[in-house]
């Protein structure tokens, strides 16, 4: 079974209340609709590649594990806020299983769908 398919069994098993619908599994991401609007798409390579890129309103924002010119503290996992800027990750662990990362997402985007208080 691949990574993401278990992904969205866990997700439909322990965090469907989170969002509006069942995920849906696309070839290479799974997409969710969240409560607040938040449009979230998932892609994983494993527990320490992965990428989360979501859209509310007009802001899109990701957190990803892919290399940048600029490292941050928590390297390689960082986020790309909606002025652009590449910051430190607040919410994901590389390692971390990725349902534990997925629903720290989803926590933290129900509180803050533009994660400006941990952004800065």
């Amino acid at each position: 079974m691949t990574p993401l398919i278990e992904l969205k069994e866990a997700a439909d098993m322990q965090l469907a209340q989170h969002y509006v619908a069942p995920a849906r599994l696309c070839r290479d991401a799974l997409q969710f609709s969240l409560h607040n609007g938040v449009e979230l798409e998932v892609r994983l390579a494993s527990a320490s590649e992965y990428a989360f890129v979501w859209h509310y309103g007009d802001a899109e924002l990701r957190i990803d594990t892919a290399p940048v010119a600029h490292p941050v503290a928590t390297a390689p996992n960082h986020l790309h806020d909606a002025d652009g800027r590449v910051l430190a990750d607040p919410v994901t662990q590389p390692g971390r299983p990725p349902i534990e990362n997925l629903q720290a997402l989803f926590v933290a985007l129900q509180n803050d769908p533009l994660l400006t208080v941990a952004g800065g």
